[in-house]
């Protein structure tokens, strides 16, 4: 365990030393700089990514993840003569109301990103959503197609049971002794009564 652990700061403290230097940084860099196997390198790097120490830019290269101290507690009291006391931690900042306003106005682009920041995130989060979605249809037409005709009519009976389901005919013709149109029983009757009509005795 002790092992693991030192290895995987040697690939941390490598990271940090190639992006300095502004050197693109992959596996290969690493293994030339800390001597270690391919195999333990891509282990460790895995590990800092999960743990939030590394970001993985695109494929195969890496940079250090930007690590800050844990936020402090904030706030902000309005006073009644228009003073305002923002308190960050241990610390008490006394603001006149123009340089309330003067600090609002510089941190409007904050407040932009972060609104952005949640509308991208609840975006990704919808279009995570639907993509899912599609997938489950994709994917039931795909078992429909593969379980072919009879079982696709069997899924669409079952969902609406109230309805009666014939075989589709590939030739394009009906079941025999079912006409499909009115017209096609007008004709049979017409044919049933010339035949009749040859077959009777002449006088």
């Amino acid at each position: 365990m002790t092992a693991k652990k030192s290895s995987t700061q040697i690939v941390l403290d490598a990271l940090h030393d190639l992006h300095q230097q502004e050197q693109v940084v992959t596996r290969e860099t690493l293994h030339e700089l800390t001597g270690l196997k391919l195999a333990i390198i891509d282990d460790r790097i895995g590990a800092l990514i999960e743990e939030g120490l590394a970001i993985r830019v695109q494929r195969g290269v890496f940079v250090p993840a930007e690590v800050h101290p844990p936020a402090r507690v904030m706030s902000k009291t309005v006073l009644p003569d228009g003073t305002v006391k923002i308190d960050i931690g241990d610390q008490v900042l006394t603001l006149t109301p123009k340089e309330d306003r003067m600090l609002a106005a510089l941190q409007a682009g904050v407040v932009m990103q972060a609104a952005s920041i949640e509308i991208g995130r609840q975006t990704s989060a919808l279009s995570g959503e639907v993509q899912q979605r599609l997938n489950r249809v994709e994917r039931g037409i795909t078992r429909a197609l593969e379980n072919g005709q009879e079982q696709a009519f069997k899924n669409a009976k079952d969902v609406t049971p109230d309805v009666t389901l014939e075989p589709m005919q590939i030739t394009g013709r009906a079941p025999r002794g079912k006409s499909q149109t009115p017209g096609a029983k007008r004709v049979r009757k017409h044919r049933r009564l010339k035949k009749a009509a040859q077959s009777a005795p002449k006088t």
